[in-house]
């Protein structure tokens, strides 16, 4: 009877406590931009969009001046086996500032983006954009910084 109830509870905890790893997308290139024509990126800030961790970035990231700049895209192409919603989450100095949900279609390089005006006075500080699905947000497939300012 114990053996029983062990295995009872593993399958129940298989079955509601782990979180789904997505296996479906992949990004396959992130840059800020600023601004997208034709589904590509121009005017790239430099140095150049990498994914990194949640944590504050060990290598340099892209600074954009708020006086010369009022308009930063993110645009990412992604490597998708289904249609699904990709969420691009806008977070200033650790409080979200906006989730932009974009559609996103099975491919192997859709390009998308999404974009964040910038005023020199709400917005200077470290910015990070965390990408990931719809379907599993809980699973972070990019997270990106910059500094505005």
């Amino acid at each position: 009877m114990p053996r029983f109830l062990l295995v009872s509870l593993i399958v129940v905890a298989a079955l509601v406590g782990l979180p789904k790893v997505s296996s479906g997308q992949e990004i396959v290139d992130i840059i800020f931009a600023r601004d997208v024509m034709n589904r590509e990126p121009v005017g790239p800030f430099e140095p150049g969009a990498y994914c990194g961790s949640q944590s504050d970035p060990t290598s340099p990231v892209p600074v954009i001046n708020a006086r010369d700049e009022r308009k930063v895209y993110l645009w990412n192409r992604i490597k998708s086996s289904a249609a699904d919603v990709l969420r691009h989450r806008w977070i200033k100095d650790g409080v979200e500032v906006a989730v932009v949900e974009l559609e996103l279609g099975p491919s192997s390089g859709y390009r998308t983006w999404s974009s964040k005006n910038i005023d020199p006075n709400f917005h200077i500080g470290r910015w990070k954009v965390e990408v990931s699905t719809a379907s599993n947000p809980g699973h972070i497939l990019c997270v990106a910084h910059f500094i505005v300012k």
